[in-house]
């Protein structure tokens, strides 16, 4: 919680932060002496949402659906962060339509050897354990789960074909490859085999599906909240330029759908390009690295 003081909003999502995080309450305090736009999201008028400049109140158990519905707006209104979205995240990755699995780089090019991993992911042999938290550099992966993080594709607008992308290839790593994915639209790829099948960007599936079913007027049904309430929360946090801090109760855990919740926010600060930078994370339960990938689906 103490990277608030470099937050330009802060969202005390389903936290009462002045109750239970009573050693840590001064950050909040001192957040709003600087001028820090604080936001509680609750299901009830709490002793946090009494602080705060906006206040918007959900159902329970409705917090997968008010961040989606702040998803929604983001792409919508296109107050998105583009070049975040390209370099750092898995969302111009495309899904093959057939079988509505992610694209592998083996699947399309043939003879294709995985690019190994030597900027910031690493293999944790088996019986080995990684080093501990503060001594970490990137991300540590078992080897068993080496398998999961095979070579993907993303559809080059340059070059207008598909381009094998490693997991060891985000931010300036990334950008070493010349490439600029798309993040939309719905292409052709020919596969190793000889077959052809369409494929579109993980980010363009998910905008479908947020258009579909998590506009404001969809995702007022679901939460209550007020439509301004959702459109000007994704406006906030848009207009942080990749300063918004989500600091995450407890109390949101507590239903079935939590773990929908988790990946609903950190599609959110992905989106707005806030994962990993100062005063960009969802609080309590997720550090972040500056080079990690955080899936969009």
């Amino acid at each position: 919680l103490f990277d608030v003081e470099n937050a330009k909003l802060v969202i005390a999502w389903g936290m009462n932060w002045i109750t239970t995080k009573m050693p840590d309450s001064h950050w909040l305090t001192e957040a709003r002496l600087k001028g820090v736009k604080t936001v509680a999201v609750t299901v009830e008028y709490s002793a946090t949402a009494s602080k705060c400049d906006d206040v918007v109140v959900i159902r329970p158990g409705t917090d997968p659906a008010l961040a989606l519905g702040v998803a929604q707006v983001l792409i919508a209104e296109k107050r998105y962060d583009a070049d975040f979205v390209r370099r750092f995240t898995d969302l111009p990755t495309l899904v093959r339509m057939d079988t509505l699995e992610r694209l592998k780089a083996a699947d399309v090019f043939p003879g294709y050897a995985e690019k190994p991993w030597q900027n910031w992911a690493q293999v944790v042999p088996t019986g080995q354990k990684a080093p501990p938290t503060p001594q970490q550099n990137g991300v540590y992966v078992p080897e068993a789960l080496k398998p999961d993080f095979a070579d993907c594709v993303v559809w080059d607008e340059k070059q207008k074909r598909p381009v094998a992308i490693g997991h060891d290839h985000v931010g300036t790593h990334f950008d070493a490859l010349g490439v600029r994915p798309a993040l939309t639209g719905a292409f052709k790829v020919k596969l190793a085999d000889g077959k052809t099948v369409a494929a579109r960007p993980v980010f363009d599936l998910t905008a479908e599906y947020l258009r579909a079913n998590m506009r404001p007027e969809q995702c007022r049904k679901i939460t209550w909240a007020p439509e301004e309430a959702i459109r000007r929360l994704a406006r906030d946090v848009a207009a942080s330029g990749g300063r918004t801090l989500i600091a995450c109760g407890m109390g949101p855990n507590q239903f079935w759908n939590n773990d929908n919740k988790d990946r609903a926010l950190f599609l959110v600060l992905a989106l707005a390009g806030s994962l990993g930078r100062h005063g960009g994370n969802i609080g309590s339960y997720a550090g972040t690295y500056k080079n990690t990938i955080f899936s969009g689906i």
